[in-house]
């Protein structure tokens, strides 16, 4: 399949400032606050736990925590720069196991999804699009980065598929893919419906957190999220 020119993120600074959504990638200022160091062995940590299909995810569950790690080396070649998709890229493309890079891992991911349709799917694209497209510059309407995909593979038509009218998301129990669903938005441009504004807002429990359901429920499943997606969030609320 031919390959097609990646989806850019666009800056998206008066879409933030409108409704107090912090930007994709955390500041220059919060990313100096980290001692060289210590962002060395971060970045050294999360190397050695790479798999030989190039992902991270060391809980056995795809998906899990490999979008993450390419947030994480993408944010740590930016201290001291303004975000660049393209060095976002090029360092996660550079971190290589046998061969194969985080970005091949998770376009074994989406290829390998049996129903598209489903919710997990769905919430699995907006998180894609929030950790990973956004952020390093991959396309959203053809993400292909091995560029051996037998047809497109758009993330923005499976998260789409589970949006309301009103700019909403049924994501069922994975309540999460509803928070990423926002985060992509922003990260891609923007704008951020009113509707999901609303819908995050609604499922917010009285100690300030969201749980994976979206209710609120005390006791299921914890609190979303990573610290730097909550504090994101928290922006909309």
């Amino acid at each position: 399949m031919s390959r097609r020119r990646p989806a850019r993120v666009a800056a998206g600074v008066a879409l933030s400032a409108t409704i107090g959504l912090a930007p994709v990638a955390a500041s220059a200022a919060t990313r100096n606050d980290v001692a060289p160091s210590r962002r060395q062995a971060a970045v050294d940590y999360l190397k050695s736990t790479q798999l030989a299909n190039g992902g991270f995810d060391v809980s056995d569950f795809p998906g899990f925590e490999t979008p993450d790690v390419v947030l994480g080396l993408s944010s740590a070649a930016m201290v001291g720069k303004a975000w660049n998709t393209d060095l976002a890229g090029a360092t996660v493309s550079a971190v290589q196991k046998d061969g194969k890079t985080a970005f091949d891992a998770l376009d074994d991911l989406v290829d390998n999804v049996e129903d598209p349709t489903t919710d997990a799917a769905g919430a699995q694209a907006a998180k894609l699009l929030a950790l990973v497209v956004a952020p390093t510059g991959q396309s959203a309407d053809d993400f292909d980065p091995s560029d051996d995909s037998e047809g497109a593979v758009s993330l923005i038509e499976r998260m789409n598929l589970h949006r309301n009218e009103d700019g909403s998301y049924d994501f069922g129990a994975q309540f999460n893919g509803a928070l990423y669903a926002a985060l992509a938005a922003d990260g891609l441009g923007g704008p951020v419906a009113d509707g999901l504004v609303a819908q995050i807002r609604a499922a917010q429990r009285g100690d300030g957190s969201w749980n994976y359901a979206g209710d609120h429920d005390p006791e299921s499943a914890g609190e979303v999220g990573r610290a730097s997606c909550r504090e994101r969030v928290y922006g909309l609320v």
